[in-house]
């Protein structure tokens, strides 16, 4: 016993030594990792550090921080010396306890002290400190004006903040597209708004395409003039593509094994035992009185169960989700009325609405599910990602 008592007491101090080292160059390590992305083109360099070290499923990057991992190891060694009763842990106890420079225990209540936690001297105080830490992260970033505004607007009691950072685990996107959509969220791109009110630099805060507004973020993912028929239409029909993809496969319909490479027919027409179905792709209705709106973006008319749904997508700046909604359910109130008086059917409208940077109402998973075919959350809103990453660069390059 005394042999190893000999060899563990100074193994344990030397294994102190490292930590005190380590505790010095930590935030070195850190500041290094966060170059290190950053040169790779996975971080940009103006984006916000906070929302790097908060969960995937709370809307960060899911990076471990080594600051706060060496902590919660402070803080199980504590609560193990503490509780533990063999007797070679009491013999580096009483050994760390006098330890004037280092020692667990007040390493550990300093860690407590900072996060304001009392010292329960169990491990449940290591757990009550992780989500401690996680909280302040979180608090910190929504009280930034301009990195914290997409975190508060999905806290939004219409926002379904799971759906809106789903993407994060399990779209697959390259780590620079991540970068670059995160950097979006948090206003961190170097447009000529953020040139001019941040950086302070002499320059036309206007757009440089449609030269009629600001050119912050918001403008240039849904709101210029020049991209609208353009680049926002293309994001809107690879959308729509993809939703009329699945209800022709859903109908055993013959088409492309990969969604992006369907090209939906204007009129469709199914019959069989089975089914008696027209799905029309952008096609006006004839009606007997005039209605404005009579061209949704895709139409499915179920003639055997009497049944018509009126779907259109539609990808508005992230805040105006709820707005566009009810737009679209409005816009085609009259259309419905007509249809179901001329086709003796039961109208319905479907709206799909995506926030251009991933927000998801709550009700979208709902509106899917009511279409023929199994339409996924997740890929509508991968698409409409790619597709504001694409327009991102092409602005901004």
């Amino acid at each position: 016993m005394r042999a190893i008592n000999t060899i563990a007491v100074p193994l344990m101090t030397y294994s102190f030594g490292i930590i005190d080292w380590l505790r010095e160059d930590i935030k070195n390590i850190d500041r290094k990792t966060r170059k290190l992305l950053t040169s790779g083109k996975m971080h940009h360099p103006k984006d916000d550090v906070d929302r790097l070290y908060i969960k995937r499923q709370d809307g960060g990057r899911g990076l471990l921080e080594l600051e706060s991992m060496y902590e919660m190891a402070i803080l199980g060694l504590h609560a193990y010396i503490q509780e533990e009763k063999d007797k070679l842990v009491k013999i580096i106890k009483e050994q760390e306890v006098t330890r004037r420079k280092f020692g667990i225990s007040k390493e550990a209540a300093k860690i407590m002290e900072k996060y304001q936690v009392e010292d329960t001297r169990n491990k449940e105080v290591k757990n009550k400190i992780k989500k401690r830490i996680e909280e302040l992260r979180m608090e910190r970033l929504k009280g930034k004006p301009m990195h914290g505004q997409f975190m508060r607007h999905l806290d939004k009691n219409f926002v379904n903040k799971r759906s809106s950072v789903d993407w994060l685990n399990s779209a697959g996107l390259k780590g620079e597209t991540e970068s670059l959509l995160l950097a979006a969220q948090n206003q961190a791109l170097n447009t000529r708004y953020r040139q001019r009110k941040i950086n302070k630099q002499n320059v036309d805060s206007r757009c440089r395409l449609c030269n009629n507004a600001e050119e912050h973020i918001s403008h240039i993912i849904s709101g210029c003039t020049i991209l609208a028929p353009t680049e926002y239409t293309i994001r809107h029909n690879r959308v729509a593509s993809y939703i009329h993809w699945t209800i022709c496969k859903s109908y055993g319909l013959n088409v492309n094994e990969k969604y992006y490479q369907h090209t939906p027919d204007p009129v469709i027409n199914i019959t069989t035992e089975e089914h008696n179905v027209t799905i029309m792709w952008d096609v006006p209705i004839i009606t007997d009185r005039q209605i404005n709106a009579n061209r949704p973006d895709i139409i499915v008319h179920d003639k055997k169960n009497k049944m018509c749904q009126l779907i259109d997508i539609a990808v508005p700046d992230d805040p105006n989700i709820q707005m566009k909604e009810a737009e679209k359910i409005n816009k085609y109130k009259n259309l419905a009325i007509e249809i179901s008086r001329m086709w003796n059917t039961r109208t319905t409208t479907i709206p799909v609405i995506v926030g251009a940077l991933g927000t998801i109402k709550y009700g979208l998973e709902q509106h899917l599910q009511r279409i023929p075919g199994k339409s996924s959350i997740r890929q509508v809103q991968k698409i409409t990602l790619l597709s504001t990453a694409h327009i991102l660069r092409k602005v901004l390059s």
